[in-house]
């Protein structure tokens, strides 16, 4: 990519003063060696809200039935969210959220597993939904009672 000046190679450079002057401390050690520009990529597309007041049911077609599962839901956007589940799920398994806050107003979205991890005790799973869901990301942030983002 590019290459970095040090601190005392822009002081030189801005003050016209040879590199290896001595010169007082007076930068925070914040500024000094920036990073390399991939570590201020933020990949998230979306604001995750971190809620423990909306109630989860994962819903799973099978070939006769729909089996409901209760799961915890760790986080959520309006992009997808990340559960966590007692039963295994296979990645790419397509399932449906149903979503009910504790006013009682519901959302359903159909999502798919995009990733597991945990062990067989704790297994957690992100779900992308089919498509972007603005109504239910202007719901979580008009319902936000505890700002805790992640």
């Amino acid at each position: 990519m590019g290459q970095y000046l040090s601190n005392t190679n822009l002081m030189s450079i801005n003050r016209n003063m040879p590199p290896n002057s001595k010169e007082p401390d007076t930068e925070d050690d914040f500024f000094k060696d920036p990073l390399p520009d991939e570590h201020y990529v933020n990949k998230r597309k979306a604001v995750r809200y971190v809620r423990d007041d909306i109630t989860a049911v994962l819903l799973i077609d099978g070939l006769f039935k729909t089996t409901k599962l209760m799961v915890r839901l760790i986080d959520i956007s309006s992009k997808g969210a990340l559960i966590k589940c007692n039963r295994k799920l296979s990645v790419r398994k397509q399932v449906s959220l149903r979503l009910m806050f504790s006013d009682r107003k519901k959302f359903q979205m159909q999502a798919m597993v995009v990733h597991k991890r945990g062990s067989d005790q704790q297994l957690f799973y992100g779900l992308k939904f089919r498509q972007i869901n603005n109504r239910l990301g202007d719901y979580l942030l008009a319902t936000q009672t505890d700002l805790i983002l992640k």
